[in-house]
C-alpha cells in the first residue's frame, strides 16, 4: 500500500519551506542593507562611524565588502576603499589584513604613481610591524602576481577570509602561494622611495615602471646622492661599486690630485 502524507505532514512541510524562503529573503535584505550602509559611510568619509558601529557578527562581512569594493574600483579613485579597509582592520587589531590591503594597493600602483605607492608600502610596513614576529609575512598568490594580462593586472594578496588569522590556503585557482616577509616589503619600499627621489629630476620616473636595484643605485650615485645610493645598495643587496666609481670620477673631475672637497663628500643633497 502506498502511504500518502497526512494533511498535518503536508502542512508542516509547507511551513518549513515558507520559513526557509523567508530566511533567504532576510539574508539577502540584510546583505543589501549592509552594503548600502558601508557605501554611504565611505562616500561621506565617516570611517570613524563605520569602525565604531556595533555590528555584532557582521565585522567580517564588512571587511570582505571593503576588500571587494577596493579591488573592483580603480586605485586612487574616491571613495578610497583601500583606506577604509586599512582603517577598519587596524581599528580591530587585524594588522596583517590591514598590511595585505595596502600591499595589494602598492602592487596595483606600479607604473602609476610612485609617491602614492611609497605611502601604501609605508602603511603596509607599519601594520605588519605590529604583528607577532613569526607572522610578519604576507601570503601572495603568484598566479595572480605574475599575470599582468589578467583583468586587474596586479599581484593579489590573499585577504584570508577564513578564520585562521590569515594563513595561506590553496584552491583550484591558487596554484602557487608564496610568503612575502617584512624584509621584502622593506626592499620594495626602499626602491620605490629611491625612484620617487630620482623623479624630482626626471618626471618620467614618477609614473614609470619600477627600477631595478642596481639601476637605482647607479642613478643615485651619478646625481651625487651617495649616502642614499649606499643605503639602497645595503637594503637591497645591490652592487655598491657604482657609488665608489662616481665618487672617484667626480673627485678627479674637480681635483687633479684626486682630493675630494667637503661639498663633494656631502653630496649635492648633503646626505652624507
Amino acid at each position: 500500500a502506498t502511504l500518502l502524507p497526512s494533511s498535518a505532514s503536508a502542512s508542516s512541510a509547507s511551513s518549513a519551506s515558507s520559513a526557509s524562503s523567508s530566511m533567504v529573503g532576510d539574508d539577502a535584505w540584510r546583505a543589501d542593507a549592509l552594503r548600502r550602509l558601508v557605501v554611504v559611510l565611505c562616500e561621506r568619509r565617516r570611517l570613524d562611524v563605520l569602525c565604531a558601529l556595533p555590528l555584532v557578527g557582521l565585522a567580517d562581512d564588512v571587511r570582505r565588502l571593503l576588500a571587494h569594493k577596493a579591488r573592483a574600483a580603480a586605485p586612487l579613485t574616491a571613495p578610497d576603499y583601500y583606506a577604509a579597509h586599512y582603517a577598519y582592520c587596524v581599528y580591530r587589531g587585524d594588522y596583517r589584513r590591514a598590511a595585505s590591503g595596502q600591499y595589494e594597493l602598492a602592487s596595483r600602483l606600479v607604473g602609476d604613481d610612485v609617491a602614492r605607492r611609497v605611502d601604501a608600502l609605508d602603511a603596509a610596513l607599519t601594520a605588519l610591524a605590529l604583528v607577532d614576529a613569526p607572522y610578519r609575512w604576507l601570503p601572495v598568490d603568484d598566479a595572480l602576481d605574475s599575470s599582468s594580462s589578467s583583468s586587474s593586472g596586479h599581484k593579489r594578496t590573499l585577504d584570508a577570509d577564513s578564520s585562521d588569522g590569515g594563513e595561506a590556503t590553496t584552491t583550484a585557482a591558487t596554484t602557487s602561494v608564496r610568503a612575502v616577509p617584512l624584509a621584502a616589503l622593506e626592499r620594495e619600499r626602499a626602491l620605490a622611495a629611491a625612484q620617487l627621489t630620482l623623479s624630482a629630476d626626471d618626471a618620467s620616473l614618477r609614473t614609470g615602471a619600477s627600477l631595478a636595484a642596481d639601476d637605482a643605485v647607479l642613478l643615485l650615485a651619478r646625481r651625487g646622492r651617495y649616502a642614499s645610493a649606499l643605503s639602497l645598495a645595503r637594503v637591497c643587496g645591490a652592487d655598491a661599486s657604482p657609488v665608489v666609481d662616481a665618487l672617484v670620477d667626480a673627485a678627479l673631475g674637480r681635483h687633479g690630485d684626486g682630493r675630494v672637497d667637503d661639498e663633494l663628500a656631502l653630496g649635492e643633497d648633503g646626505d652624507m
